[in-house]
């Protein structure tokens, strides 16, 4: 599979799980989708090994237990300086399972498919390709907002190999 028909994969599929995210179910609920921006760390099991990015995550329920999300992120591996950077970008589709739903603190159980895309000078092209992932984080409502915590490991075909990825995020959903 190529870069180009790897993202237009993604951008079908994720069209697809947001068209069927939108049911009757979740308006009647008054449920709404959902924006949420994060930090994150990424440590992987390839040359780069530590980085740390940003991710962005819209997400639609279908009702109070469950909602598809679409969300992309880059990660920049700089911790070796300027001359030894690279960055992955990594698009992400997932079913995001709640357990526990309003309570002011919630567990959910998050997985789905993807890709990793390296880029830059020192990137290794061959280090990226689609992904699964399957993991937990946990909710936090405040008032008008929550705060999220994942751990998401992420295993990624390569085009020679298959690695791990593991991700930690932070963040804010509006």
């Amino acid at each position: 599979m190529t870069g180009r028909s790897g993202i237009h994969l993604l951008v079908t599929l994720a069209a697809i799980a947001l068209t069927l995210s939108c049911s009757v179910s979740a308006e009647a609920q008054g449920l709404k989708p959902r924006v949420g921006l994060g930090i994150g760390t990424m440590l992987t099991t390839t040359d780069q090994m530590v980085g740390v990015g940003f991710r962005l995550r819209a997400s639609a329920p279908v009702n109070a237990d469950l909602s598809f999300a679409v969300d992309g992120g880059a990660v920049g591996f700089v911790f070796g300086g300027r001359d030894e950077a690279s960055f992955v970008l990594d698009p992400q589709i997932s079913a995001i399972v709640t357990i526990k739903a309003g309570s002011v603190s919630s567990p959910y159980f998050i997985g789905g498919a993807g890709g990793y895309f390296p880029i830059g000078s020192k990137a290794i092209k061959d280090d990226g390709g689609p992904t699964l992932h399957a993991g937990i984080g946990w909710v936090w409502a405040l008032q008008a907002t929550s705060l999220y915590f994942e751990i998401n490991p992420t295993l990624v075909v390569a085009k020679a190999s298959t690695h791990l990825v593991l991700p930690l995020r932070l963040g804010i959903v509006l």
